[in-house]
């Protein structure tokens, strides 16, 4: 890979520089998962990890009966999470009204 030139910081970026950058906020993605879940490690990381795994074009890091686990696990929280007026971010925390 070329070295970037300081025109690739700017909205006319060549193609390379863009991918660049969404490889890098995906693997920036990961590191944050692993920092939020790494202590007591959840379902959720487990999708978060095969699902950025993915965009960075590898299979993924789960089996597909182990993914079908993980997208039923976090579906049903999700809708736990709506019945509840509960946002759907790390908080959870409740939805006035």
């Amino acid at each position: 890979m070329r070295r970037p030139r300081p025109s690739d910081i700017t909205m006319d970026a060549s193609p390379a520089a863009f991918a660049l950058a969404d490889r890098y906020t995906v693997v920036l993605a990961g590191a944050a998962a692993l920092a939020v879940w790494g202590r007591r490690p959840d379902t959720a990381l487990l999708g978060v990890l095969d699902r950025l795994d993915g965009r960075l074009g590898g299979d993924g890091v789960l089996l597909p009966a182990e993914r079908a686990h993980v997208e039923e696990h976090l579906f049903g929280e999700v809708v736990r999470r709506v019945r509840d007026n509960r946002l759907l971010d790390l908080s959870a925390r409740r939805v006035p009204g």
